[in-house]
């Protein structure tokens, strides 16, 4: 007897973000627990690096060969921030549920227009960072919604990193996340305002502080090392949220965080307990270095890779059956779609939290605190 079929996927957009996705997504193909039918880049080498990789039948270097492709049930959009709404919705039209990389759209309207050309079609979206669904995300959630903080009182977060120009791992030419649509507040204000409001709830207002600090960057790693780029977005953006009933919450949301030291990933401060959430462990090897230039000499403790701090590597609910991944969102959404649940990483989440983006950056053009109206 022969089990049901998996929910076979069609990934668009073959850049670095795909490696955080296909280590897992291999495993969950070898699994059974869903499929990969093709993969689709308009740059054919990327796409065929990238279907070696996934062992995936076909390739595609157009989009709407793919979403003609009737072996397809969902379509997994990693294609860059300013295209998200365009591919998602041809998606929709084309009657596969997406999943889809952060943010949602480019602004609310589009947002709106997603969740209801998905609700008429009668299909699923989801919504990337999957960090709703880590372990210890949910043991902090757990935690707060027992009571064993008391009332959360303020609460602090962090979203910063190098920049893809500044870090190393980074292959492809990264010059989209610097002109109109991207910036850090599209690329990594997700994570923090996604695990802010997973914990608190809806915020109500927004106020925002955002600068070009460094207006130029040059690349220093892969295709494009040594363009200069000339930011079109601010790159350093702070943020205070409002919960409402005296609940408030800080995140920095920048491209000027070299690295961070093992500090708390997040930090509740409640009436009856405080709470620190630690994003990885410092590792076990230590190197001396001197540069006299700078009049510099110490002890360092090298980082694998500043990606891997994005993942919290001490779980507090016990270690998870395998590595955490990008890409268990997308096997969420494929068991919801399977069992007809609506998901945790729902359109509506991801709906709000870019409102908060959106609005934070009103908020630091106009100098006044915006009201939030989306829920979910």
């Amino acid at each position: 007897m022969g089990g049901k079929v998996p929910v076979s996927l069609g990934i668009v957009g073959c850049g670095d973000v795909v490696r955080l996705y296909f280590p897992m997504l291999k495993d969950m193909a070898k699994k059974k627990e869903l499929l990969v039918s093709c993969v689709c880049d308009i740059i054919e080498e990327k796409a065929l690096v990238a279907q070696r990789w996934i062992e995936a039948p076909r390739v595609y270097t157009d989009v709407e060969d793919l979403l003609k492709d009737e072996a397809v049930d969902m379509v997994l959009n990693l294609t860059p921030i300013q295209i998200h709404y365009d591919i998602t919705m041809k998606a929709i039209q084309a009657g596969k549920h997406v999943y889809t990389e952060k943010p949602l759209a480019a602004d609310i309207g589009q947002a709106d227009a997603i969740i209801e050309a998905a609700e008429k079609k009668g299909v699923c979206v989801g919504c990337a960072p999957p960090m709703a669904l880590h372990p210890d995300h949910l043991r902090v959630k757990q935690i707060v919604e027992s009571g064993a903080l008391g009332k959360v009182c303020y609460s602090r977060t962090t979203g910063s990193n190098p920049g893809p120009a500044w870090i190393t791992e980074f292959t492809t030419d990264p010059t989209w996340f610097y002109k109109k649509g991207g910036g850090p507040i599209y690329d990594l204000g997700m994570y923090p305002i996604q695990l802010m409001t997973q914990l608190l709830g809806p915020a109500r207002r927004v106020v925002a502080f955002a600068a070009t600090s460094v207006p130029e960057r040059v690349v220093v790693a892969g295709e494009a090392k040594g363009k200069k780029i000339t930011l079109e977005v601010p790159d350093n953006i702070q943020i205070m949220l409002d919960f409402g009933e005296g609940t408030f919450a800080s995140i920095d949301v920048t491209y000027c965080a070299l690295s961070n030291k093992d500090k708390p990933r997040l930090e509740l401060f409640g009436e009856s307990g405080i709470l620190y959430l630690y994003q990885r462990a410092e590792g076990p090897i230590e190197i001396f270095r001197r540069e006299d230039r700078f009049g510099l000499r110490g002890w360092m403790q090298p980082e694998d890779s500043f990606w891997g701090a994005c993942l919290p590597a001490i779980s507090m609910a016990g270690p998870p059956t395998r590595p955490f991944s990008w890409a268990e969102g997308v096997l969420h959404l494929v068991r919801c779609v399977e069992n007809g649940t609506k998901p945790v990483l729902s359109a509506e989440f991801a709906r709000h939290s870019l409102e908060i983006a959106v609005k934070a950056m009103e908020s630091a053009e106009t100098g006044a605190a915006m009201t939030l109206d989306t829920g979910f």
